[in-house]
């Protein structure tokens, strides 16, 4: 055996005698997050749950109104339009992705009474903030507008 596999063969077992220990090493009490729903190739998970029932409980305070069905209901449908704009080949270009984007800011910002009490409220810039929000969220959002136009839910 030469040296460099010997290193190798080190280096490996060092690999495989430490890997274990990284699941032990992590905290407990962070629970890890699971599907709840799959449409597709589109997954729910459970804190997106929990995020949009916590955001209708504030914007519809109703006592003991379980929005939980409602918002799974809306998760379904958001995540099946998404799914099927995607094997119809539906377009959302960078513009409209950008411009719903802005919308968003603006609508935060005015909410928390301008850009320097949004940079405060998030602990990040206005652009840290946006290219948060660029993820999938607010694609498929931008997807399900155009499904929607196209047909209309029943």
């Amino acid at each position: 055996m030469t040296s460099r596999s010997k290193c190798i063969d080190r280096a490996l077992v060092l690999v495989l005698a430490v890997l274990p220990l990284v699941g032990v090493a992590q905290p407990r009490a962070l629970g890890i997050d699971r599907v709840i729903a799959v449409v597709g190739r589109e997954a729910i998970l459970y804190s997106e749950l929990v995020v949009k029932v916590e955001q209708a409980r504030q914007a519809d305070p109703r006592p003991g109104y379980d929005h939980s069905c409602d918002i799974i209901e809306d998760l379904l449908y958001e995540k099946l339009l998404v799914e099927q704009g995607k094997l119809d080949s539906v377009v959302v270009d960078e513009g409209q992705v950008n411009a719903e984007l802005d919308r968003r800011i603006r609508y935060f910002s005015q909410q928390l009474g301008g850009d320097k009490k949004l940079e405060e409220y998030y602990g990040k810039s206005v652009a840290e903030i946006k290219a948060d929000f660029k993820g999938s969220e607010v694609k498929d959002h931008c997807w399900c507008s155009r499904c929607n136009r196209r047909s209309p839910r029943t």
